[in-house]
């Protein structure tokens, strides 16, 4: 049954009252089953996609940014990255190709990522770690939309 051990039943249907069992069907935890595999399956599909989806994002900011690392750009607002990219499109560092669609960074995140904030709150109090919370840059993150 999955919850443990056949004892768990019999106290189940020992400690039951006489009202009438809720029934739950093979057909709905056949359905149930089919659809936490789907899920399992879409997040593989999702965790793959990121995979071959950053390198290709990293590298097209290589090219347009004049970047080396992803930090670089996430570092970056979106009007400075804005203003970087045309700066370098319009020295001709990089241009599109024959039959290229335009493109743009998009911000789909900003924040500030403060991993050690609980720690920091534990020993130096709230008010210092609201401080260095804002003391922290602000970061990025972007998709980038293709026209069709």
């Amino acid at each position: 049954m999955g919850m443990g051990t056949d004892m768990a039943v019999a106290k189940m249907k020992k400690s039951a009252k006489h009202e009438p069992a809720i029934v739950i069907s093979r057909a709905e935890l056949s359905e149930l089953s089919d659809w936490e595999k789907k899920r399992a399956e879409a997040a593989r599909a999702l965790q793959d996609a990121e995979k071959q989806l950053y390198p290709r994002r990293l590298q097209l900011a290589q090219k347009v940014l004049g970047i080396e690392l992803e930090e670089e750009y996430r570092a970056m607002d979106p009007e400075q990255l804005e203003k970087v990219a045309l700066r370098r499109f319009q020295r001709g560092i990089w241009e599109l190709g024959w039959g290229a669609k335009d493109f743009k960074f998009v911000k789909t995140w900003e924040g500030r990522s403060v991993h050690w904030k609980e720690l920091f709150i534990a020993h130096a109090g709230e008010l210092a770690a609201a401080k260095a919370q804002a003391d922290t840059p602000k970061l990025f993150s972007y998709k980038v939309e293709v026209e069709v």
